[in-house]
């Protein structure tokens, strides 16, 4: 599955003074985009839940005895889009981080030792494990386990998350150009829409003329248009542009009976993007009834409010150490003949990942705090959520 980290970004609700200029002004009670923004760490904190509840459910899907009613529902329905949400909310924080400091030199330096420290103290763990324990490959086959190399060679999965952060912080001066090259916002849009058609239509060509090369890398180029949308979600937060609650309320409308009475959900590719829009179109439900919770100036609102958003900014903050322990954690049960689909495993899965999870970022903040040599690379701020890339 998919994860991963650091996503890059930058505080929110931040700005230049420049994009300020463009910005719409938003109305008293009028949702903008910057809630996204401003609930980032929330976000990620729910789509770190999702996935490991996809986790769950996708090991029961391999057990056909098991697999029915509330969790075929989410299998069918949900799946895997946290991993889309996350690359969304990265493709939205890199954009405010780039906005705000667009030197290549200093983005790559933060970005790179944020998802790779604690990528390589997991992954080492995981691969040895795997590679010199379980099987007894080798070096040869451990070196190209823990670079990624056998990800596009053959289709080996594990960590796959971290491949597609570190491809999308290559595209993304790319994508920046095209989601910020234009002060027109419906230009952008345009813009921005076709830079994903594009990228749709090369994972359609893989599929039709190299596909058993797509079946390796399928995880990775399904998902780069979310990553895409991201930076215009990005700057549209930014901007802090508003969100037209009726559209949204059609969208979700028309999106939900693709999935279901039309039954899109059974076609390739097309479901994937049918349940990231699901995901994203209820991600913005959410960030708005959150806003009005938090502005109702009812205690027991704000309470709640205030409750719901410490837990799920804390899952955000830990995300990426919570998927990377995950699953090694889930692989390593599994193929030890101790099951997942099993309660008391899955319960072993998700305590140890969140047990480990605060050790291991510390320890990563160390090492990465002295690769980066004290500088204002690190800012405390922008460790909120490290998951989404």
């Amino acid at each position: 599955m998919a994860v991963a980290p650091a996503a890059g970004a930058g505080e929110p609700g931040s700005g230049s003074g420049e994009t300020a200029r463009h910005a719409a002004p938003r109305g008293a009670g009028c949702p903008s985009y910057e809630l996204l923004s401003k609930y980032r760490g929330v976000l990620m904190g729910v789509q770190i839940l999702l996935i490991m509840a996809f986790h769950y459910t996708e090991d029961l899907s391999n057990a056909a005895d098991h697999f029915n009613g509330p969790a075929q529902v989410f299998y069918d329905y949900i799946g895997s889009s946290g991993v889309d949400m996350f690359l969304m909310i990265s493709g939205l924080g890199l954009y405010y981080s780039w906005k705000r400091n667009p030197d290549a030199g200093a983005f790559y330096r933060k970005r790179l030792t944020r998802v790779l420290v604690p990528y390589v103290a997991v992954a080492l763990v995981g691969w040895i494990w795997f590679d010199f324990v379980h099987s007894d490959a080798g070096v040869v086959r451990f070196l190209a386990d823990i670079a990624f190399v056998t990800f596009f060679t053959d289709g080996v999965k594990w960590f796959w998350y971290i491949a597609v952060c570190l491809i999308c912080y290559v595209l993304f001066p790319l994508v920046f150009a095209v989601v910020d090259g234009t002060r027109n916002v419906a230009a952008a849009w345009v813009r921005t829409l076709a830079l994903c058609a594009a990228a749709v239509l090369v994972a359609v060509a893989l599929y039709r003329f190299a596909p058993s090369f797509y079946d390796n890398v399928d995880l990775i180029v399904n998902r780069i248009p979310c990553f895409i949308f991201g930076a215009l979600l990005g700057r549209l937060s930014h901007e802090r542009r508003p969100l037209p609650m009726p559209v949204v309320a059609a969208c979700l409308t028309a999106v939900a009976v693709m999935l279901y009475p039309m039954q899109l959900v059974d076609v390739p590719l097309v479901k994937v993007y049918l349940r990231a829009a699901l995901n994203l179109l209820l991600c913005i439900c959410g960030v708005v009834i959150m806003d009005v919770m938090a502005r109702a100036g009812k205690p027991a609102l704000a309470g709640l409010h205030d409750v719901v958003s410490k837990v799920l900014s804390w899952f955000g903050r830990y995300s990426l150490e919570l998927y990377l322990l995950h699953v090694m954690i889930r692989k390593m049960l599994n193929l030890n003949d101790l099951p997942t689909t099993h309660p008391r495993y899955e319960a072993v899965v998700i305590i140890g990942a969140i047990a480990l999870s605060i050790p291991l970022k510390r320890l990563c903040n160390l090492i990465q705090h002295r690769l980066l040599r004290g500088k204002r690379l690190l800012n405390a701020k922008e460790y909120r959520g490290t998951y989404a890339a």
